[in-house]
């Protein structure tokens, strides 16, 4: 089980969410539980692809990281959009 066990949320109140942040930010998190850089870059990748067909969603968005159990959950919720999520282990 990883030492790193948190829940971080982001909450945008009207704007749209803007890739170049929640991508870093995800990032930042992966690399922070210790996720493999490959699945890191994977998870990355699966945010962008995310954020680009949620668009401009128009009201609030919000971005959330829950590690816990050996795993990291990334979820993106964002106006009327179906929530998107994606699980890496952490090793």
């Amino acid at each position: 089980m990883s030492a790193h066990e948190f829940s971080f949320v982001l909450e945008l109140s009207s704007e749209p969410p803007t890739p170049m942040l929640l991508q870093d930010l995800a990032a930042r998190m992966l690399d922070f539980v210790g996720c493999r850089p490959k699945q890191a870059t994977k998870s990355v990748g699966a945010l962008r692809a995310a954020v680009e067909q949620i668009g401009a969603a128009s009201g609030p968005s919000r971005l959330a990281f829950n590690a816990t159990g050996g795993s990291l959950t990334i979820t993106l919720a964002a106006g009327d959009h179906p929530e998107w999520r994606i699980t890496q282990p952490i090793t």
